[in-house]
């Protein structure tokens, strides 16, 4: 009886000691490329639809995120930030030619706000 409780404490502490050994963390990846609605448009319904997509968009939700960009855009055509949302969404499903399409409309929209222009992702689908 001693026996049989001696080899399961062995084996239950073999267990627990190769369950407690550290496994390689993977580096955490970057954060998402998001812009929030400006001022004088964040409490429209189209600001509230982007605030809601870049919620979605954070957590890597692109199929849920695109819906709620393309609400805000059909709301409010001229709203950049949501275009630029809209693409980093495309992009992230692996819809590259429409992502494309989003960052140029963003870009056209909001050529005057940084955010857009230096952004290193619509710089890769547009060039420098």
């Amino acid at each position: 009886m001693m026996r049989g409780v001696r080899l399961w404490l062995v084996l239950a502490l073999v267990a627990g000691a190769a369950a407690c050994t550290e496994q390689p963390s993977k580096p955490p990846r970057p954060p998402v490329p998001v812009l929030a609605a400006p001022e004088g448009v964040a409490d429209t319904e189209a600001g509230g639809k982007n605030t809601v997509g870049v919620s979605h968009l954070e957590m890597r939700h692109y199929d849920i995120a695109e819906g709620y960009f393309r609400d805000a855009i059909a709301l409010r055509p001229d709203f950049p930030e949501a275009w630029f949302n809209l693409g980093v969404a495309l992009d992230g499903m692996g819809k590259q030619p429409e992502a494309t399409e989003a960052f140029k409309q963003a870009k056209r929209l909001g050529g005057n706000i940084p955010a857009i222009v230096n952004s290193d992702i619509v710089k890769q689908h547009l060039g420098p």
